[in-house]
């Protein structure tokens, strides 16, 4: 029975009703008439012609939060996820609550604020925005990935080649990279815009990574790894599937 009156519910369109409410509006139609020809509720349009509904309300169950503040909130997940610093389930329903203590509507919500009911009704409202695991990110490296200082790298890049006269040398310009392996990362998934293959989350370092530098050359050479870890050598698989040649440090 549930089922039946939903789908009754959905088969009507703002469309339809808008049209539905002129023709009553302007005498042309009755609201029975007008019901059948447009293939609306009657009693829904009777409401909104007589001004107990908004015309412009929506089917369903209103939002806690009204559209300008939900849209508010989606710009803001966006803000903070394109800076390093994506929000998780629970941040986004702590900042939804805030909006409404804010608006003076708290009491909407249950009382320690907005549940898993909400959340899946947020995310089915606003599936532009997914969840991913994060993926560490220097601090360092997030504030230098800028596109001035990108390009001022490039341009001292471009300098050197031409000063030292190695644009046909490429076994002589190496690069040095450094990765570091957290062994504290967050299993905890966050909430990101879907156009975004990577959930990159600023982290300052600590003693729970090791440090892995990589260098190789322009024409496809390597120089031997070197991994540095910290606090106690390690052993076991450390020492035994380590690439040949590799050195192993320890700070």
């Amino acid at each position: 029975m549930e089922n039946k009156k939903k789908r009754k519910l959905l088969q009507w369109t703002a469309e339809n009703m808008s049209k539905a409410i002129e023709a009553v509006k302007t005498g042309r139609l009755s609201t029975y008439a007008a019901s059948k020809q447009f293939h609306v509720p009657r009693m829904t349009l009777s409401d909104r012609v007589d001004g107990r509904v908004k015309i412009d309300a929506k089917m369903g169950k209103q939002t806690y939060l009204s559209a300008d503040d939900e849209l508010s909130l989606c710009h803001y997940i966006d803000y903070m996820a394109k800076r390093g610093f994506p929000l998780s389930i629970t941040d986004v329903k702590g900042f939804a609550f805030s909006i409404a203590k804010e608006r003076g509507h708290a009491d909407t919500f249950e009382k320690d604020g907005p549940g898993r009911k909400w959340w899946r009704g947020f995310k089915k409202r606003h599936p532009e925005f997914g969840l991913r695991r994060t993926d560490s990110l220097d601090k360092g490296r997030a504030t230098m990935g800028n596109e001035g200082t990108i390009r001022d790298y490039f341009a001292l890049l471009r300098k050197t080649l031409d000063d030292n006269q190695l644009f046909d040398k490429p076994q002589q310009v190496y690069n040095c990279d450094e990765a570091a392996l957290y062994l504290n990362k967050s299993s905890q998934k966050v909430v990101v815009p879907v156009r975004q293959t990577h959930a990159h989350s600023v982290e300052v370092a600590t003693n729970e990574h090791i440090s892995v530098h990589c260098c190789a050359n322009a024409s496809g050479g390597a120089i031997p790894p070197m991994i540095i870890f910290s606090g106690s050598m390690p052993g076991g698989p450390y020492k035994k599937e380590r690439p040949n040649q590799c050195r192993v440090f320890l700070l």
